[in-house]
C-alpha cells in the first residue's frame, strides 16, 4: 500500500538553511577548486558536476529526514497532472521571436567565446542538447522545485520564488565567474550578473508555476530543458549575429515574464 499520499514530514528551518548554505558552498568551493587547481589541467568541460551539487545534497536531506518521493515532486507518472497544451508551444514561440530579433547589434560586452560558427551545426545539436539540458535540470530542480520548494519557511507565492529566485542566483554566480568563458572587466561583470538575475526571476517562476500545477518536479524540469536549449541555440547564434549578452538575457527575461503571465491568467494555480 502506497502511503505517500497520508505520511507529510516536517523540517526545520535551521535544516533548511544548512541545507541551502551547502549547496551554495557546493558551488563555490568547486568553482574555487576548478579555477585555482583544475583549469589548466583539465581541458573539457566539468561544470556539470556544479549542477550535481543540489542533486546529491538533495538526496542525502531526503535520507536523513525520511522524506517519501512525493514530497521533494517525485510522484508516480499516473498521477501527473497534464500542463497546458501551451507549454513547449508558448515557450518555443516566444523564444523562435527572440531569434528573430537578436539580429539587433549592440556592441556593449565584448566575449571571448568558443562558440559553434555554423547555424547547421548548432539546429543539428539542439535535439541532443535537450536530454543533456533534461539530465541537468533534474539535478538542479530536484533543489529548486523539489525540496527547497516544499520546505522552505515561506508560504506566499510570490515571497517564496523570490527567495529560491535569489538562492538560485548565488548558487549560479560561481559559474559566470569560473565556468564560463565570458570575459569581462569588473564593471561589466556587475551588469551582467545584475542582468541575469533580472532574467532569473520570471523564469523560476514560470518553473514554479508548472510545480503547483503538476505538484511535481516533472513539467519544471522539461521547462528548464526547454528554456536551456532555445538559450544553448540563442548564444551560440551571437558571435554569428554579433548580438550582445544585455539584450540576450533582457529579451529572455520578457520572454520569461510573458509566458508567465500567459500562463498565470489563463490557468490560475488555484484551478
Amino acid at each position: 500500500m502506497n502511503t505517500d499520499h497520508a505520511i507529510e514530514h516536517q523540517i526545520s528551518n535551521k535544516v533548511i538553511y544548512i541545507y541551502i548554505a551547502l549547496i551554495w558552498a557546493w558551488s563555490w568551493i568547486f568553482g574555487f577548486i576548478w579555477v585555482n587547481y583544475l583549469k589548466n589541467f583539465i581541458l573539457f568541460d566539468i561544470s556539470i558536476i556544479l549542477f550535481l551539487g543540489p542533486f546529491i545534497i538533495t538526496l542525502i536531506f531526503t535520507l536523513i529526514n525520511n522524506l517519501s518521493g512525493r514530497e521533494i515532486g517525485i510522484i508516480n507518472l499516473s498521477d501527473l497532472k497534464k500542463a497546458p497544451n501551451s507549454l513547449i508551444l508558448g515557450m518555443l514561440t516566444i523564444y523562435f521571436l527572440i531569434m528573430l530579433v537578436i539580429n539587433i547589434y549592440v556592441d556593449f560586452f565584448i566575449l571571448n567565446l568558443p562558440f559553434i560558427n555554423n547555424i547547421g551545426t548548432i539546429l543539428f545539436l539542439a535535439l541532443p542538447m535537450f536530454f543533456y539540458m533534461l539530465v541537468l535540470a533534474f539535478y538542479e530542480e530536484l533543489a529548486w522545485s523539489g525540496l527547497y520548494y516544499k520546505f522552505i519557511p515561506e508560504e506566499n507565492f510570490i515571497y517564496k520564488n523570490l527567495m529560491i529566485t535569489l538562492s538560485w542566483f548565488i548558487w549560479y554566480i560561481p559559474y559566470f565567474l569560473w565556468f564560463s568563458n565570458i570575459a569581462l572587466n569588473f564593471e561589466k561583470t556587475i551588469i551582467l550578473l545584475i542582468i541575469f538575475l533580472i532574467y532569473l526571476i520570471p523564469t523560476r517562476f514560470l518553473y514554479s508555476w508548472f510545480r503547483e500545477k503538476s505538484n511535481s518536479v516533472y513539467w519544471p524540469c522539461i521547462a528548464n530543458s526547454v528554456t536551456g536549449t532555445a538559450n544553448f541555440i540563442v548564444v551560440n547564434l551571437i558571435d554569428i549575429i554579433k548580438i550582445n549578452v544585455f539584450l540576450f538575457f533582457g529579451l529572455s527575461a520578457l520572454a520569461s515574464a510573458i509566458m508567465s503571465a500567459i500562463l498565470y491568467y489563463s490557468f490560475p494555480l488555484e484551478s
